[in-house]
């Protein structure tokens, strides 16, 4: 069983008619190897997560498996949507069970034990409390509102150009980190994105 997630937009990497195409060929693709496969279209014009880099995408990851209270409400939803839509194409429950069964596993904490489970079965040497600490960029910036406002456009293409030249994907210790989302308010001089860099060229580069 596979469940292929194909983000769309005006801001993504694919438009809605090349998103139709590429569900084309994946489909015909299964057909070919047996595979019961699923596609699924998403919104791909703005950022769910917080974080836009390898280890930033990362700690977002955990803040989401450990629940935690800063963790991105955005990439929360779409995880449990996407967990659904497979359980239910396993063809063994029902959409609603499919639900329950994925929120059960995130807020009992069984996704986070597994999670855990399969990086030690690739790493026998794998520790959390190392993975917890991963570096973020040595140099960074801070970019701040002007002035009061509400956050109505985060343009995915320009978020991800800008995490490329302060380093990423080179740099894991690289990437943007957004304090504000879309129907965010914002006051005057308030954090809206922190860029990571590990060196100053990278920086002044994305700056």
């Amino acid at each position: 069983h596979v469940l292929i997630d194909i983000p769309y937009g005006k801001f993504a990497k694919v438009s809605y008619n090349e998103a139709k195409r590429i569900k084309k060929n994946f489909i015909k693709m299964a057909r070919k190897f047996n595979l019961k496969l699923k596609v699924v279209f998403t919104d791909g014009n703005k950022p769910v997560g917080n974080g836009v880099g390898p280890n930033l995408e990362a700690r977002d990851i955990i803040s989401v498996l450990t629940l935690s209270h800063s963790r991105p409400r955005g990439l929360e939803k779409k995880s449990l949507m996407l967990s659904s839509e497979l359980l239910f194409l396993s063809g063994k429950f029902s959409k609603k069970e499919s639900k329950e069964i994925s929120r059960e596993m995130l807020y009992s904490g069984l996704a986070f034990k597994n999670f855990l489970k399969i990086l030690k079965a690739q790493d026998k040497s794998f520790s959390f409390e190392k993975f917890k600490k991963l570096s973020l960029g040595k140099f960074r910036k801070e970019i701040l509102a002007w002035k009061k406002g509400k956050i109505i456009l985060i343009e995915n293409k320009k978020i991800n150009a800008l995490a490329r030249m302060a380093g990423c994907p080179s740099d894991r210790s690289a990437g943007i980190y957004l304090w504000k989302h879309v129907g965010d308010k914002i006051k005057k001089g308030q954090k809206i994105l922190t860029i990571f860099a590990e060196t100053k060229q990278d920086l002044d580069s994305a700056y």
